[in-house]
């Protein structure tokens, strides 16, 4: 973990000299960051991690990572449910990236940590509709069916995944 901090620290270093030179190219700082971040989350600094994926946010408000990144730390990590759900369904209005990935992690966390099946539902209908070539919602979504004993939606949804 330490070369690979090291690393991103040199990574940074460049970033700000580019910066400090050409004051437009903030985006430089971006992935150092979220690297940085990622790196402190592993060996268990949350608080670092949550700053360095913060200001990765404030550099690039317009990307969907750091979001899900943040999302994830509340939720896995510090298990802070009602910090985590405003990063998630920020997460999901990026149709790029892990879309389908952060509709499971959403649909968890309602299911899990709030224990509300019906808003978890209602959660993947939403999202096979906003996101119909997602199949991952969409299977998620069977296999909540199915785990739920709603044995036709279920196989209705399965079928849906063959077509």
């Amino acid at each position: 973990y330490l070369e690979r901090f090291n690393k991103q620290v040199e990574e940074l270093t460049g970033a700000a000299k580019l910066t400090a030179e050409q004051p437009q190219l903030t985006g430089a700082w971006y992935r150092p960051l979220l690297a940085i971040g990622v790196v402190h989350r592993d060996v268990g600094d949350y608080e670092r991690a949550e700053i360095a994926f913060q200001e990765a946010n404030r550099v690039e408000p317009n990307a969907f990572v750091p979001y899900g990144n943040l999302a994830d730390l509340y939720y896995r990590y510090t298990h802070e449910c009602e910090k985590a759900e405003p990063y998630y369904l920020r997460a999901i209005e990026f149709p790029d990236g892990y879309v389908d990935t952060y509709y499971s992690e959403l649909f968890e966390l309602y299911r899990d940590c709030y224990k509300d099946q019906k808003k978890a539902e209602e959660l993947l209908i939403a999202g096979t509709q906003k996101y119909p070539n997602q199949l991952v919602i969409l299977s998620t979504l069977a296999l909540h069916y199915k785990i739920t004993g709603q044995t036709e939606e279920s196989i209705s949804r399965y079928r849906e995944l063959l077509i």
